[in-house]
């Protein structure tokens, strides 16, 4: 009999335009359909799903919440309103959620809610329809939260669906301890922490000709390239690396690239331009999967200045493709860089990560953090496909048991 899985988001399947930014979801809802897995998608977001192979149109569920996009759009975001959002999207996910079930029964069906704001829904239909319920989070924002009755008002979705016992919990271990957090939560459920898979290992690396590349771009031949590769997020400070960039003694020496869109984009274009940057400094917008490969082989040096954590996808990739990596040390990124295969820093004021980044603008230094960063991604990381097969294993296990 056909295994059934309903996974609910209210995230979109790449986290920028399609086939560019973060590919968890995507990668999570594919290797699932690949293996034969009967998938309906309940979801708020209006994603191109013909892109994903054997995703069938009439198992895609379309929640309709376009009415908060109109409010946010034409006035200031309201904590109230964001809650009538969730609660809307709770109320109408719940009931597609129940249209599936009773169409195809429950027999060999597990509900997946993939982040907090599909908890509540799926949590109410796995306890009315009795099957198993998989929750699944990406990290969590909660461990820079101090545990007071302030912030468990303020977070209360978060910790709400961080406390839901369900038959397997999911949590991506990218350094925001979301270990140490579902602990705090008293959620003792069973739980599989786990890396994100990496892109570029799932396919075949083409070296690129450097110079050609530099040529296309318009970058000098001898320059010291920088990479930034992130959504253009506030709490992912991309500023810093702009700021660092400012303070170089000699900047004719280095360009630097920024991958990524997000609405701090604008923003952070101005202040290349209040700096006299321009020249210097490439936006370039949400690449395509496939072509962060290509700028991650230009780069000399990665830079990733998180505030909650960078052991993020770019990162790991960065490691893959043997790149030297600035970053700063905060929530659990020293398990990953250890100052051998990249470098850690706990100031990362403007002026530290620019004499840094001088300091190892040579070409025996660089080679060594490259030949570490090789040794360390051929040892401890994986691609997707056995991510996915990690999971995978775990979630069979739920299909052969009774409630």
């Amino acid at each position: 009999m056909k295994k059934s899985i309903i996974l609910v988001t209210m995230l979109p399947v790449w986290s920028m335009n399609n086939g560019s930014g973060g590919k968890a979801l995507f990668n999570t809802i594919s290797e699932y359909l690949n293996q034969k897995y009967e998938v309906f998608l309940v979801t708020n977001q209006e994603n191109d799903y013909s892109k994903i192979e054997h995703m069938k149109k009439e198992n895609v569920f379309y929640v309709d919440t376009k009415w908060y996009t109109d409010y946010s759009q034409q006035q200031k975001n309201s904590k109230f309103m964001a809650y009538r959002y969730f609660c809307d999207f709770e109320k109408k996910s719940y009931q597609a959620i129940c249209q599936i079930l009773e169409k195809i029964g429950t027999s060999n069906t597990i509900l997946y809610a993939y982040e907090v704001n599909a908890v509540k829904a799926c949590k109410k239909a796995a306890q009315k329809y009795k099957i198993k319920l998989v929750t699944r989070f990406q990290g969590t924002i909660m461990s820079q939260y101090k545990n007071n009755l302030y912030y468990r008002i303020r977070k209360y979705p978060h910790i709400q669906a961080l406390s839901t016992k369900s038959d397997l919990v999911i949590m991506t271990d990218d350094g925001t301890q979301g270990d140490k957090v579902l602990d705090e939560c008293l959620n003792d459920s069973k739980r599989l922490f786990i890396r994100n898979g990496v892109n570029i290992l799932d396919s075949e690396i083409k070296p690129i000709d450097v110079e050609e590349t530099k040529e296309r771009f318009g970058i000098p031949k001898d320059t010291t390239v920088l990479l930034v590769c992130s959504r253009l997020e506030g709490w992912k400070k991309v500023d810093r690396s702009i700021l660092a960039f400012h303070e170089l003694k000699n900047k004719e020496q280095y360009n630097l690239i920024i991958l990524g869109e997000g609405p701090e984009r604008k923003k952070l274009e101005n202040l290349v331009k209040e700096l006299n940057l321009s020249h210097y400094i490439k936006f370039m917008g949400a690449v395509k999967n496939e072509e962060v490969k290509i700028y991650m082989q230009l780069a000399d040096i990665f830079l990733s200045f998180y505030d909650l954590s960078n052991v993020g996808n770019p990162l790991l990739e960065a490691l893959c493709l043997k790149k030297t990596i600035i970053t700063y040390g905060v929530g659990d990124t020293d398990k990953i860089i250890n100052g051998k295969n990249g470098i850690l820093l706990k100031d990362v004021s403007p002026q530290n990560i620019a004499e840094t980044i001088e300091n190892i603008n040579q070409p025996e230094i660089l080679q060594e953090y490259s030949k570490q960063a090789e040794k360390y991604s051929k040892e401890h990381l994986y691609s997707w496909k056995k991510r996915m097969e990690i999971e995978k294993k775990e979630v069979d296990k739920l299909f052969n048991e009774r409630l």
